[in-house]
């Protein structure tokens, strides 16, 4: 009986003295801190990520469309050559506010064409050695180096 009185007693202190605690130690709030702190260097530094990743969207899905407007030209015209005005996007209304779109992004635009291809690519915003190329043959792809299409009259992206 006194093992059990002992027992008894044991456990009882230790109860009091869990209902009597209020409040965190410091070494809690600390832990709780640093974890804050940890989750939110990680939520800033994705989000200043953010405005350049919607930037080179915007850029590739100008170039994008402008391989749409070139198959509609081709239609009308049976060539490829008014897609481009020398090395930059043609006069077009709407490929000048496509070649407008990629410049206010922070990327620039180049153009190649003839009468039976053409190609067309743009630097990226977050990293300049970065372009997004599309040509006649339906490539559209995002190169790691600067790109530069290839040809003379049958323009193609270039090849990784």
């Amino acid at each position: 009986m006194n093992v059990y009185r002992k027992r008894s007693r044991i456990k009882l202190t230790y109860n009091l003295s869990m209902k009597t605690r209020k409040g965190f130690t410091l070494i809690e709030l600390l832990v709780v801190i640093a974890v804050i702190g940890i989750l939110a260097g990680i939520v800033l530094v994705s989000v200043r990520q953010a405005p350049g990743k919607a930037k080179d969207t915007r850029i590739k899905s100008a170039i994008t469309q402008v391989r749409d407007i070139a198959q509609l030209l081709y239609i009308d015209n049976n060539s490829y050559e008014t897609v481009c005005n020398g090395t930059a996007l043609g006069t077009s209304t709407d490929l000048a506010t496509l070649a407008q779109d990629i410049t206010d992004n922070g990327g620039s635009v180049t153009c190649y064409a003839s009468a039976s291809a053409y190609c067309v690519y743009a630097t990226l915003n977050t990293d300049a050695t970065k372009t997004f190329c599309v040509d006649s043959a339906g490539v559209a792809k995002e190169y790691s180096t600067t790109s530069d299409c290839t040809g003379t009259t049958d323009f193609t992206c270039e090849s990784d």
